[in-house]
């Protein structure tokens, strides 16, 4: 008895007596049976094989008899499950799974995966073979991925030992490659497929000010990629130097099906038009600097990076092993190696179609930062001794306060004090001016190099708006040294033991040093304000941030809902309250 069950608009399950097949009408045919999975695609108005499937296992040289192997499928909601489990001697199983989306429409997802997996055979030999298969070339190794005749194609994942395809006088071509499983359980990735004839777009268009991208197939939409790395296509983005930066990031939504191979890449372009070309060991004098400036043989032109793909999962960058879009909505980006002053554009190569358009970003260690740097530098010495520097930063867009304010110390030197502050700018003389907030005036170095830290700081700092990152420490017997890269704006405040207001320059030159102040998003603004006289009664919702005097009057909460305070309420009567208060400031809201 034959049962047919339609899985979805094009994919079909049937069902015989001791085996079973899944079907694309007119497109491929897959068999199970308990010992092997055959292939067929359909020619001239029928099926016709294009390959069977062997999985094998051999204990040094002799090939492994199973002593019992069965066949199943799970039906699911989404997908569909075949499998089939073989048990030999010594408890080891091997267990075929391919996964079938009940949904699929092009030819080349079937199967959208086949995952071999191996029980208790460490020290074992896996064989994937594929038999019966159309093959006109010389026998030789290959790579995944690998294509052969009536359009079939192979993918497998590294780590073999022996990959070959042969072409034999008197018997069938066949493939086979070899893995040696070195773990008591153990899965390997193989997938044999029809590929569709690859797609050819006749246009990808931009939109919402260039930072969607629609992919197009005649003239049909197909799905579509937006920038979320950056607030607008021309932003320069600023990523903390680093091993294994995620630089770039794309959300790929709206695809009616898993695109095969479709990231083809990613090319970085050079973007400094200069560059410091000085690798001496001496320590430059200010007047030295300009003349090892000079202008970057690579200005513009592609340049080799070592690069990965990664996905964000739960907020966190996963490796992504795959060059598909998948149907669901992901966010994919490039993470590779960033060092101080790299200025690059980093452009996707999706469907063969250059994304030249946006994501350009500049790799720091100095300045306004989302995130402290972690690794050194790498840029010139410069003496940092019983001074006091200060360097000039714009704001980013949405910086509301800086929480923690750095410098790279590059060489061991003494324990000594150091202060940190950030100034506000004299636009007349181009120099720090005044310090915002308050400074941090005790502050031990240690004695090792690297980092110098102050955190828990608390500045409130406008956005897209001008400071200096001021930056005093005492003398050493031994001359403490810091980094810095050419460009940029430093003054210098020469013999000073203290970070003074306002500030006293004793000159500038072009410097970036290697300074840093992390910023924060600013809060909310106040909605509400502590009345002048009379008690206080709070009706509607409520965010203040500034400290309250009630001169002996009365509070009331009379609203039904939760309220956040981070203020401070001081000499008050009574509370009165009607509502559950978070104080955000420890300890209380009220002192």
């Amino acid at each position: 008895m034959v049962q047919k069950i339609w899985l979805g608009t094009a994919l079909v399950l049937v069902i015989l007596t001791t085996s079973f097949y899944l079907l694309m009408p007119e497109k491929v045919r897959i068999d199970f049976t308990k010992t092997r999975t055959i292939f067929k695609v359909y020619e001239e108005g029928k099926f016709v094989t294009s390959g069977i499937e062997y999985v094998r296992i051999f204990d040094g040289t002799r090939l492994m008899r199973a002593k019992n192997r069965t066949i199943d499928y799970t039906i699911l909601d989404s997908k569909t499950m075949a499998g089939r489990i073989s048990s030999f001697k010594d408890r080891i199983i091997i267990e075929d799974s391919y996964d079938f989306d009940n949904e699929v429409i092009n030819v080349e997802n079937v199967p959208i995966s086949h995952k071999v997996c191996f029980t208790n055979s460490k020290g074992k030999i896996f064989e994937y073979m594929i038999d019966r298969i159309e093959y006109d070339g010389e026998t030789k190794d290959i790579t995944s991925p690998f294509s052969f005749g009536k359009n079939m194609k192979l993918t497998f994942q590294d780590g073999y030992y022996r990959a070959k395809v042969y072409n034999y006088k008197y018997a069938t071509d066949k493939i086979k490659i070899r893995y040696r499983v070195t773990d008591d359980y153990q899965c390997f990735d193989v997938r044999l497929f029809d590929p569709e004839t690859e797609e050819k777009l006749t246009e990808i268009t931009y939109k919402d000010n260039n930072m969607t991208i629609e992919f197009k197939v005649n003239d049909t939409i197909i799905g579509q990629a937006t920038l979320k790395s950056h607030k607008t296509y021309d932003e320069v983005g600023r990523v903390t130097i680093g091993k294994n930066r995620t630089v770039i990031w794309y959300e790929f939504t709206d695809f009616k099906d898993v695109k095969i191979d479709a990231l083809k890449g990613v090319e970085f372009i050079d973007m400094r038009k200069e560059i410091f070309n000085y690798s001496g060991k001496e320590i430059l004098n200010e007047s030295e600097i300009d003349k090892y400036i000079v202008p970057n043989p690579n200005y513009l032109l592609s340049i080799e990076k070592n690069y990965s793909f990664v996905y964000l999962n739960n907020k966190e960058w996963v490796n992504y092993i795959s060059f598909d879009i998948p149907k669901e909505n992901i966010i994919i980006g490039v993470q590779t190696d960033l060092f101080w002053g790299e200025f690059i554009d980093v452009r996707f190569n999706i469907f063969e179609n250059k994304l030249d358009r946006h994501a350009v970003v500049v790799g720091v260690s100095a300045g306004f930062v989302e995130e402290a740097p972690q690794d050194d530098p790498g840029g010139s010495d410069t003496f940092f001794s019983g001074d006091a520097l200060g360097f000039k930063d714009t704001s980013p867009a949405t910086a509301g306060k800086v929480i923690e304010i750095g410098w790279w110390a590059e060489n061991p030197t003494e324990e000594s004090n150091f202060e940190v502050a950030i100034y506000d700018h004299d636009s007349g003389s181009d120099i720090p001016k005044n310090i915002v907030g308050s400074k941090s005036a005790t502050n031990a170095k240690g004695t090792d190099a690297g980092w110098k830290r102050v955190t828990g700081l608390d500045i409130t700092i406008s956005s897209s708006t001008v400071y200096w990152i001021g930056v005093q420490h005492d003398s050493t017997a031994t001359a403490t040294l810091t980094n810095y890269n050419a460009g940029g704006r430093m003054s210098f405040d020469t013999s000073s033991t203290t970070l003074v207001d306002p500030w006293v320059s004793d000159g500038t030159v072009a410097r970036i040093l290697a300074f840093y102040a992390v910023w924060e998003v600013a809060g909310p603004e106040d909605t509400c304000s502590c009345p002048d006289s009379g008690d206080w009664i709070m009706t509607d919702n409520c965010n203040i941030t500034t400290d309250c005097d009630l001169q002996g009057n009365d509070f009331y909460c009379e609203k039904n809902d939760d309220v956040s305070m981070n203020a401070v309420i001081s000499n008050f009567g009574n509370i009165f309250s009607y509502c559950d208060i978070f104080c955000i400031k420890t300890p209380s809201c009220f002192g």
